[in-house]
């Protein structure tokens, strides 16, 4: 397959993109890169692209576009669910899109997922002076 050929497979997502969560080319690229690598098998190990934004603000619409492109995607409503409770649907997911993150069920506190193990301040940071 000739990089033109590639190109217009490409393309036409990377505008999809752009129009369903107003952004750049090169954050819609980097997300047409991140769901090729979910048709590998390899790395199994895959780095988070965190979606936050004010609502209405295309997070979900963008969610959509990249569920088409990505292998065998699973939305997870994570509001009202306990951290244990995500955990467990995580279980097996190739890919995962969690929605309303940020709003996982007080019942069970636990840090925010992305912040986990690091604290508040940043990694490194200390109270002493």
């Amino acid at each position: 397959m000739t990089t033109m050929t590639k190109l217009k497979i490409i393309y036409p997502c990377i505008k999809a993109l752009m129009g369903a969560g107003n952004l750049s080319e090169n954050e819609a690229k980097t997300l047409v890169y991140y769901a090729v690598t979910t048709w590998s098998d390899k790395p199994r190990i895959r780095p988070i692209i965190d979606l936050n934004g004010e609502s209405g603000t295309g997070k979900s619409g963008l969610l959509k576009q990249m569920g088409k492109l990505c292998r065998d995607p699973k939305l997870i409503m994570a509001r009202n669910i306990t951290p244990p409770q995500l955990r467990n649907q995580l279980a097996d997911t190739i890919t995962a899109f969690i929605e309303e993150a940020d709003k996982t069920s007080p019942e069970c506190p636990a840090p925010p997922w992305h912040h986990s193990g690091h604290p508040e301040r940043g990694i490194g940071s200390s109270d002493e002076h």
